[in-house]
C-alpha cells in the first residue's frame, strides 16, 4: 500500500470513529437506542469526506512549497526537550 492511501485510511479511521462514536453516545442519551444502520452509513460518510479534505488539503500545500507528500507530513512529534530543574523552596527536611 503506498504512502498516501495509508494517510487516507489513518485520518477515515480516526476522524470516523471518533464521530461514530460521540453520535452514538448522544443519540443514546438523546433516543434511548441507536439505529446502527443510520450512524454505520454517517460514520463511513464523515470519515471518508474528512480523509478527502485532509488529505486534499495537505497535498495541495505540499505541491505549493515544491515538496513530496510522504507519510511524515501528517505526524505530529516533538522535538523540543522540556528541561526540569528542581525549585530550592521545595526541599524535604528530614
Amino acid at each position: 500500500m503506498n504512502t498516501v492511501a495509508k494517510i487516507y485510511w489513518k485520518v477515515f479511521l480516526r476522524s470516523g470513529l471518533i464521530y461514530g462514536l460521540v453520535l452514538a453516545i448522544w443519540e443514546y442519551l438523546d433516543e434511548g437506542e441507536v439505529d446502527f444502520l443510520k450512524l454505520g452509513f454517517m460514520t463511513v460518510f464523515f470519515g471518508v469526506l474528512m480523509s478527502w479534505i485532509t488529505v486534499t488539503a495537505q497535498k495541495r500545500g505540499m505541491r505549493a512549497q515544491g515538496r513530496n507528500f510522504t507519510e511524515e507530513d501528517i505526524k505530529t512529534s516533538q522535538h523540543a526537550l522540556v528541561v526540569k530543574r528542581k525549585s530550592k523552596g521545595r526541599e524535604k527536611t528530614a
